[in-house]
């Protein structure tokens, strides 16, 4: 169900999250958006087409260029934190090796136009049945995409994240977990080097272009550990196979590949799993506590 501004189709969803998340300047955002879409058309001689299902905080659709290219148009709702644009720089840092192309891009008003590629099968899609071939596709995007921190760039911080947990020392929220957490996440970003990190890098984030080449989209653009970024893979690898009768095995496996191809101790790499789990939870614990005890429970497989 959507709710139409002018000739805009503004999913109920969206609505709903961006007002509750930006209060009185998430409405004004909404209100204005079909106005926005309109001059950026103009400006950028596109057509915006049919939106994309399943959006949550962006209105992400389909567009297409004035030579008749395809392209994806993205923008989202104001925001205050210094890594408000860090998807646009890190996508332009890359410029198109590993990730998806950034061929537009208005920090003040938060908007994008991205490479569309195709076929865009996600991982999940990709490798229906073969589990272990996507860890490998996803151990290649991530020797290709972490990069250096490049200098003159304002980017959010891994150890901002990591003290947002530090809340939760002081809530309701399982207290022994959050303490482990942070300890994890301390004595593991000691070890190794910081880098520019993706910050969401899940099988659906990961996408087919052309026949065998993998790019990333959607990036949150951090600096930090590498760990991280594996970690957010491996939790999301963990409820993809959950069914799966091998999946003990398929799991070892999967942190033997990251441990081996980024030098970082299989231990480690479970750490890292087991911190980034309980911060996810603790943000959906703060929103809804049943779902976020839920998530909680996760963080255990992972032995640490």
């Amino acid at each position: 169900m959507a709710l139409l501004k002018g000739t805009v189709a503004i999913p109920i969803e969206l609505v709903r999250n961006v007002t509750q998340a930006y209060g009185e300047a998430g409405t004004k955002w909404l209100n204005e958006l079909p106005c926005v879409i309109e001059d950026l058309e103009k400006e950028w001689s596109i057509t915006v087409g049919r939106r994309f299902e399943n959006v949550s905080y962006n209105y992400v659709a389909k567009a297409e260029r004035e030579d008749g290219s395809r392209a994806v148009f993205k923008i989202g709702p104001p925001q205050n934190s210094a890594g408000k644009f860090g998807e646009a720089a890190y996508l332009e840092y890359l410029d198109g090796d590993g990730a998806v192309r950034l061929l537009m891009s208005d920090s003040e008003r938060h908007a994008m136009l991205i490479e569309r590629i195709t076929p865009g099968l996600n991982l999940k899609e990709a490798f229906k049945t073969l589990p272990q071939d996507a860890v490998e596709a996803a151990v290649d995007c991530l020797s290709r995409t972490a990069r250096p921190v490049p200098p003159k760039k304002e980017f959010e911080s891994l150890d901002a994240w990591m003290n947002e947990l530090r809340g939760a020392l002081n809530s309701t929220f399982p207290r022994q977990h959050a303490e482990k957490a942070i300890d994890h996440f301390r004595t593991n970003s000691e070890i190794g080097y910081r880098s520019l990190i993706h910050g969401d890098l899940h099988h659906e984030n990961i996408l087919l272009s052309g026949e065998d080449r993998f790019v990333v989209i959607d990036p949150k653009g951090i600096v930090g550990h590498i760990g991280y970024d594996i970690a957010v893979f491996l939790n999301n690898h963990h409820w993809w196979i959950a069914a799966h009768p091998q999946k003990r095995e398929l799991l070892d496996d999967a942190i033997r590949r990251f441990a081996t191809a980024f030098e970082i101790d299989s231990h480690n790499v479970r750490k890292w799993a087991y911190a980034q789990m309980v911060l996810s939870a603790y943000w959906t614990f703060e929103e809804n506590q049943i779902e976020g005890q839920r998530q909680l429970a996760l963080a255990d497989i992972w032995n640490v």
